[in-house]
């Protein structure tokens, strides 16, 4: 492992150092194809044979995976080779309770054997398995690792004295293809190691993809050099703020409704502007924004209060047929469209009576109506929808459709 001691440390020989974090021997990946042989770094294993290491000697971990999956899997992994089984408190067992009630069994939890050793947190769990994760890592005698994704990473307040990194690349949304994970997400990740008011000190480690090869001692080469300041640059500037608005803003102002992050902030808006909010005050929610400030600075704050003001105008044509407060509601919380919730709300009512009653009954009226509701199921579903067909038992490359039909 190579550790830098100050953030230029390309300017000096004496800047970094290099160490071994074990004298045991973690397993890579590869293949071996027409002659050549390759290895790959098999990052998720190796993060987890790091994370036992960790434990024996007392630390905390949080171990970064690409994928939901991937958490999943690799914290079941974990809490099996730790074998230690983490008592729940009262607190907890009132989750633990809770969950079991809403999932009608405890083997349909993520957790599968609640050993609770290590937990998995992504943006796929209930909110319940997600509170009870991250109660059971906040706690000293609480389990001892957590796998989550770099996604989530900015919003984990879960301090811990060792962060893996497993990778920093992933799958391409779009075409499959490996790409680097963008700056900020590492970053983030590797902030979880140690916190002021937490924890003094903290240690990162990153398990580059590809392979990086280096001689300790030797002066750090091109691809080392490359690697290391994609996550650590030489000026110590982290990533440029921004603000996400003004990409809302600018695909506005293109015309790009369909947009998903646009069609989501304006179904955001929707309940302020059934209220009648005064699109030009200064007091204006957007007026306040980090867009806003930055405009100013700019000297092009009234483009962009025009901006402002025209993605205010769509979320007003979106209430024009007055929607029920229920679904303004619900549309202000979830961002959905609220054609889709006033079309549910509709079905509801009118099968006021006949409802299902029981678990099984509303799994099967909701596969119903996103069978019978292309939008609906368009709208929930497209961002899982590759893992659902694949946890079906079909090939993810299937033509795009609704994965309920």
């Amino acid at each position: 492992m190579i550790w830098g001691l100050q953030h230029n440390w390309t300017k000096s020989t004496t800047a970094h150092t290099f160490t071994s974090i074990s004298d045991d021997v973690f397993q890579l990946a590869g293949g071996f194809k027409g002659g050549r042989i390759w290895a790959t770094p098999n990052a998720n294993d190796v993060a987890a044979a790091i994370a036992l290491r960790a434990h024996k000697s007392g630390l905390k971990t949080i171990v970064f995976v690409n994928t939901k999956a991937d958490a999943v899997g690799t914290a079941k992994r974990i809490a099996g080779e730790l074998g230690e089984a983490v008592v729940l408190n009262e607190s907890e067992v009132s989750l633990w309770d809770a969950l079991v009630l809403e999932l009608g069994d405890a083997k349909h939890s993520i957790f599968g054997e609640p050993n609770f050793g290590a937990v998995p947190h992504n943006s796929s769990m209930l909110r319940l398995e997600r509170a009870l994760s991250e109660r059971l890592f906040r706690r000293s005698d609480g389990a001892r690792v957590i796998v989550a994704t770099p996604t989530l990473a900015q919003g984990l307040n879960l301090p811990a004295h060792l962060a893996i990194l497993a990778g920093d690349k992933r799958s391409s949304a779009t075409d499959g293809k490996r790409e680097a994970l963008e700056a900020h997400e590492l970053l983030n990740a590797a902030a979880r190691a140690g916190r002021a008011g937490h924890l003094a000190n903290g240690v990162v480690i990153l398990i580059p993809e590809p392979i990086t090869m280096f001689k300790p001692g030797a002066a750090l080469n091109a691809d080392l050099k490359g690697k290391l300041k994609s996550v650590l640059p030489e000026d110590d500037r982290c990533v440029t703020i921004t603000d996400p608005l003004e990409v809302v803003l600018d695909r506005v102002m293109e015309g790009k409704l369909d947009d998903r992050q646009v069609t989501y902030t304006i179904n955001r808006l929707v309940a302020l502007s059934a209220a009648d909010v005064d699109i030009a005050s200064t007091d204006n929610l957007m007026s306040r924004s980090f867009g806003s400030f930055l405009a100013e600075k700019k000297k092009k704050q009234d483009d962009y209060l025009k901006k402002v003001e025209e993605l205010w105008d769509f979320a007003k044509e979106a209430v024009e047929n007055d929607p029920q407060a229920v679904v303004l509601l619900v549309a202000s919380q979830s961002g959905l469209p609220l054609d889709l919730l006033e079309k549910l709300r509709v079905r509801l009512t009118t099968e006021l009576g006949n409802l299902p009653t029981t678990i099984e009954g509303w799994v099967g009226w909701v596969f119903t109506w996103l069978k019978e509701d292309a939008d609906a199921c368009e709208h929930l579903l497209r961002d899982v929808e590759k893992s659902a067909i694949s946890a079906a038992g079909k090939k993810a490359g299937i033509p795009a459709r609704c994965c309920c039909s």
